[in-house]
């Protein structure tokens, strides 16, 4: 899947899209001013085309009044031209005073031969609209009555009006463009807001979490990504936290086994190499305590009331005494039917919990496990291990932690072994003795009698 840098291509698109949008709007806007602007030029033709032709086409004598109004539109740059010519198109009066007496299709480029005919024929006024050169061109028929003495009564011609609407657009562009550097001047206001909002809601939190995931693959030390809100982003922080849990629940057990087979291993060291059980016990608690990280475990026989040793941290060693009080009889507490005691929820337990409210470690321990030392097929002591995790002690620890005690156990069977046997062979070194001193005896008593 392919993907995109952020804090790069979203302030882009962001800036884009409005970008797109004002030049939308203004394109709109553009485009009905124009309408606008054709619509109201072209009704303003019609007024001034009407007034001309009222006026050209009075019986009185309006010599005056007609140059007046031809000298008061040249003096506005819209109308570009402004003709009265005869039947045969010959200027009679202009606003250009070059033009008069000549023919207007000479001087007047933009003229339309089957419009000006048309005007003439039908008596109908004309206008017509030149968008590619934004012009109205309006061709109105006039008719004059001629003096009494003319053949003719009335004489006919053509008004004919450029109006130019390229002034009127210059200035709608001009004022589109400076509306424009002011929106868009607002739209890069606004793209910067929304690229500090999206910089803090999307941008941010993404590379927080890339921070905390390059933190946890070079620490390995746990981490939590804190997001609030409910998007995706959050789930995603979720899902991020669930991993991290899971994947420091799978070091901290693969951690937790090697601890323990490292406890199986030096126990087994130990039990080739110690020959005193006093020593044994001892060295085994404190190998349990180094290696299994627990914070307490100790270990009693039940031939006598007396722990044989305790290890741990100084907390629990000083609550700890090697003697118990007399009310307390540890040999109640030994495990029968070589079946070990486990209690996983020490504050929800209903068992009775042997010696640990009197040592008050039931606010510090959440699991606890005795497990029995036999001799040959007989419990002679136990070992108590506590541990600060609730439900730590699973069937599969339990069962390595059998296998510790079954090989203390056999431990302590060779050490009697060899107890027995430096006893026998006391007892036998002495009888030999004794038989040779008989012996002795007996060959002296018949030598006297020789």
């Amino acid at each position: 899947m392919r993907t995109i840098r952020l804090r790069v291509w979203l302030p882009v698109l962001v800036f884009l899209l409005s970008s797109a949008i004002i030049a939308g709007m203004f394109i709109y806007q553009s485009t009905i001013y124009r309408q606008h602007l054709a619509e109201q030029s072209l009704q303003h033709v019609e007024q001034i085309m009407a007034r001309l032709q009222r006026v050209l086409e009075s019986p009185a004598d309006i010599n005056n009044i007609v140059d007046q109004e031809f000298s008061e539109l040249s003096a506005r740059p819209e109308i570009s031209a402004l003709a009265l010519t005869d039947e045969q198109g010959i200027i009679i009066k202009a606003i250009h005073y070059d033009w008069i007496g000549q023919s207007i299709k000479n001087v007047y480029p933009d003229l339309s031969l089957p419009l000006f005919h048309k005007t003439l024929l039908n008596k109908q006024p004309q206008i017509h609209f030149l968008s590619d050169k934004n012009l109205i061109q309006a061709y109105y028929p006039i008719q004059q009555q001629l003096l009494p003495a003319e053949l003719r009564p009335l004489a006919y011609g053509v008004l004919v009006l450029s109006y130019d609407m390229s002034f009127a657009l210059k200035q709608i562009q001009y004022d589109s463009i400076i509306n424009s550097l002011l929106f868009w001047l607002i739209s890069i206001a606004i793209t910067f807001f929304f690229i500090a909002i999206l910089n803090r809601l999307i941008t941010h939190p993404i590379s927080y979490l890339s921070r905390l995931m390059h933190q946890f693959a070079l620490t390995e030390q746990p981490v939590t990504a804190r997001l609030q809100g409910k998007g995706e982003l959050q789930q995603l922080a979720q899902a991020f936290n669930h991993l991290v849990k899971r994947l420091t629940e799978s070091k901290n057990h693969l951690l937790q086994q090697k601890n323990l087979y490292q406890t199986l291993s030096d126990t087994n060291q130990l039990i080739v190499r110690v020959n005193d059980k006093q020593k044994l016990l001892e060295e085994a608690c404190q190998i349990i305590v180094n290696h299994g990280g627990f914070p307490f475990v100790w270990a009693s026989f039940c031939n006598d009331n007396t722990f044989v040793t305790a290890a741990g941290n100084n907390t629990f060693r000083q609550k700890f005494s090697d003697t118990p009080p007399s009310d307390v009889d540890l040999r109640h507490w030994l495990p029968s039917n070589q079946t070990p005691v486990i209690i996983n929820n020490i504050q929800a337990s209903r068992q009775d919990i042997p010696y640990l409210v009197k040592l008050d470690l039931s606010s510090e321990t959440k699991s606890y496990a005795c497990f029995p030392l036999c001799q040959f097929n007989q419990i002679v002591g136990q070992i108590a291990i506590y541990s600060h995790q609730p439900h730590y002690f699973t069937d599969e620890i339990v069962n390595l932690f059998q296998g510790l005690s079954q090989d203390i156990s056999f431990a302590l069977e060779k050490i009697k072994l060899d107890q027995l046997r430096k006893k026998n062979g006391t007892s036998i070194k002495r009888a030999g003795k004794e038989s040779r001193g008989n012996l002795k005896l007996n060959r002296r008593r018949r030598d006297c009698y020789r």
